[in-house]
């Protein structure tokens, strides 16, 4: 695996497996808590390994920053503990001090933010690229938005984020979708509390698209 640090909006780094220079990338966007895709993105990467396809995994700076400070151990303190033992590790990093920063933190969280991101990421690859984007979660929801702009060969959404469960319905979250050209596969868990199933009795723009035939498509496991 190599990694590449990217100086571009939002920082972060590139994970990557196989040649960059292959002209087929299959770009991973793990969910907010990527460290739990961390198996995930493993499995994916040696299931789809080969010499015509680079793998690519990103990871902003906030991911980046995170895993520097953290520990399995820290995961067995209360709380405040943790936080201040992360806090002591983090002074060791003076290049990432602003981590320190909530609204810093939030704002890399933000969609707009990530969309721009992804945006200079994709432009950073080459426009010559033919990429399929696998999005988990937040990261399917980010890929969404751009991605006919962006002209993605394909989309696979792992577990979209249709409903935050302490919100309830928002359009921003899944209206788009009923518009969108890119072939696209969404996989649901059927347990899933952004999203169970039957997804397409709940949300009319992916039924009606469903309905007809075309993109997106949505499956549940």
């Amino acid at each position: 695996m190599k990694i590449i640090p990217l100086h571009l909006h939002g920082g972060g780094r590139l994970c990557v497996h196989g040649p960059l220079s292959a002209r087929r990338i299959l770009l991973l966007l793990s969910r907010d808590q990527f460290l739990r895709d961390d198996a995930l993105m493993a499995r994916l990467t040696a299931a789809f390994g080969s010499d015509d396809l680079a793998i690519v995994r990103y990871e902003s700076e906030v991911a980046v920053t995170t895993r520097l400070i953290y520990r399995p151990a820290f995961e067995r303190l209360p709380l405040f503990l943790r936080q201040l033992a992360q806090a002591t590790l983090l002074l060791a990093y003076p290049t990432r001090w602003r981590h320190f920063v909530p609204a810093f933190r939030r704002r890399q969280g933000e969609i707009d933010y990530r969309v721009r991101a992804l945006r200079e990421l994709v432009a950073w690859l080459g426009p010559d690229k033919e990429i399929i984007v696998l999005g988990r979660s937040a990261g399917a929801r980010v890929a969404s938005l751009v991605a006919d702009e962006l002209r993605f060969h394909r989309l696979i959404c792992l577990a979209y984020p249709f409903e935050h469960p302490q919100e309830g319905p928002n359009p921003a979250r899944y209206a788009h979708l009923a518009a969108l050209q890119t072939p696209c596969l969404i996989l649901q868990g059927v347990r899933d509390t952004y999203g169970s199933n039957p997804v397409a009795t709940r949300y009319p723009s992916v039924r009606a698209r469903s309905s007809s035939g075309s993109t997106p498509t949505t499956t549940t496991c």
